[in-house]
């Protein structure tokens, strides 16, 4: 079902996202504050699945990068404990997971690149 061999984890991580901003904004009755983000990480997430590849990770990963930021920087106003840190601590770990799994994909990628080609400088013997 995974095509991307490279990007799983970031996917996997990436739709665990998803399927929460679209869970909470279900019982919370907030889509309004989650459609752009949703739709963002929609697109990001279908483009690294469809054409894997370095400048769909790096987009997915820009994206999650400034919403990392973002969040950080709301999640400091809240207060411990409320619904609202817990909630963002969520959306934080979500964030963090998929660009760790941008690297060990991008890692991934790299060295089943390296490994074709000395595969192809690999004198054939006749």
């Amino acid at each position: 079902m995974f095509k991307p061999a490279h990007f799983r984890g970031a996917i996997a991580a990436a739709g665990g996202h998803l399927a929460w901003f679209l869970f909470a904004a279900l019982f919370a009755n907030a889509f309004g504050a989650v459609a752009v983000d949703a739709f963002v990480l929609t697109v990001a997430l279908a483009w690294l699945w469809v054409r894997p590849g370095i400048v769909s990770a790096l987009a997915l990963g820009l994206i999650e990068l400034a919403a990392l930021a973002i969040n950080a920087i709301q999640y400091v106003g809240f207060e411990v404990g409320s619904r609202e840190h817990r909630a963002m601590t969520v959306h934080l770990v979500f964030r963090v997971l998929t660009l760790t799994g941008l690297g060990f994909g991008y890692h991934g990628m790299r060295q089943a690149q390296a490994r074709a080609a000395e595969a192809s400088a690999a004198p054939t013997t006749s």
